[in-house]
């Protein structure tokens, strides 16, 4: 009896580890996750991540409309007396509002036309406008002892009274007695603003017309 009691019990030993070794669960994992469940962004259709346009370039393309020609003429600007400027002024020109400051009528030899203080006289648009070229027209006195003619500053922005991005004018003969400058920008911009400031040249501008318009 001795004997098979010894002889059982390696049996009941080898039968318990069996039983420890089915019955004891498997260390647990952790589910796996996939991309697509983990981050929806990750997935066959990522998300585009192309640089939008900045609002500048968002603006003139989608919200400015190029709007019909406009024509600022000597008849639009209130009359005073010879070298009497108008200082701070506003006037209206087909709907549109304009400030002006240090401009008068031309008066003598200098009839027909805008006369624009040399330094001081400036002209910008108070309400938006939609063109991407400004052509002014000037009398042409230049001759042996006056060589020089103004070269106004045009300034085109998305804001009242811009002042930060102006363009070099390429210039052409008119009429007779009369010279263009003509101010080409890279779009359509709804506000600007013309000086005679520049500090090289010192010549009072007289414009026969400063004209809005659209090429392109």
């Amino acid at each position: 009896m001795r004997k098979l009691c010894l002889f059982l019990l390696p049996l009941l030993l080898v039968s318990c580890r069996t039983n420890d070794s089915t019955s004891s669960p498997e260390p647990s994992k952790s589910p796996s996750v996939s991309k697509t469940e983990e981050s929806p962004s990750e997935s066959n259709n990522p998300i585009e991540t192309t640089a939008s346009s900045s609002p500048i370039e968002e603006e003139s393309s989608s919200t400015i409309e190029k709007k019909a020609d406009l024509s600022l003429t000597r008849e639009a600007i209130p009359s005073t007396s010879q070298s009497s400027y108008l200082l701070d002024t506003d006037i209206e020109v087909d709907g549109i509002g304009f400030h002006l400051n240090y401009v008068q009528q031309g008066n003598g030899s200098n009839a027909g036309t805008i006369q624009i203080h040399k330094f001081d006289g400036e002209i910008y648009n108070t309400d938006a406008l939609g063109h991407n070229r400004v052509m002014i027209t000037l009398l042409d006195k230049r001759g042996p002892q006056n060589p020089v003619i103004a070269k106004p500053i045009v300034y085109a922005g998305y804001e009242v009274n811009p002042t930060e991005y102006s363009v070099e004018p390429i210039g052409d003969h008119g009429g007779d007695n009369e010279y263009v400058w003509i101010y080409d920008f890279d779009a359509v911009y709804p506000y600007f603003r013309i000086e005679n400031s520049d500090p090289d040249i010192g010549r009072a501008a007289y414009a026969y017309a400063i004209e809005f318009t659209n090429v392109g």
